[in-house]
């Protein structure tokens, strides 16, 4: 004669089961440009999440360095590392915000932005000029 199959012991074995394979598989990690470039680096607090590619102009005046257009920030040669995309990235510190609470005249309610972001970590195609 058979044991009879108890239902809740049943449930209970997939249950246990199914939070072992849940936790032994772990999740795959990225492997994005950001995650490369900003390994062993200042950036690496970051995680690449404050990282994208710009444009830059390479300028000699009055110093050597790269202007960036869209922050208004000039980065010297010194401060930039070889790009591996030829293309110029850039990873910022997290923003300035302040909350404006509502007060008469001054607009809705909510988290504004103070400055700009300064630039934290610059990538370059070529170190030279």
């Amino acid at each position: 004669m058979k044991p009879p199959v108890h239902m809740f012991g049943a449930v209970w074995l997939l249950t246990l089961i199914t939070l072992i394979f849940a936790f032994a598989m772990s999740p795959a990690l990225g492997h994005d440009i950001y995650t490369r470039l900003t390994m062993g680096t200042m950036c690496a607090r970051c995680g690449g999440n404050d990282c994208a590619p710009v444009k830059a102009e390479p300028t000699n005046t009055p110093r050597r360095g790269y202007w960036l257009p869209a922050s208004g920030e000039f980065v010297p040669v010194e401060m930039a590392r070889q790009s591996p995309d030829e293309r110029f990235h850039r990873c910022a510190y997290p923003p300035n915000l302040q909350w404006r609470g509502r007060g008469a005249g001054q607009g809705p309610e909510g988290w504004i932005e103070i400055g700009t972001a300064a630039t934290r970590c610059f990538w370059a195609p070529a170190l030279g000029f």
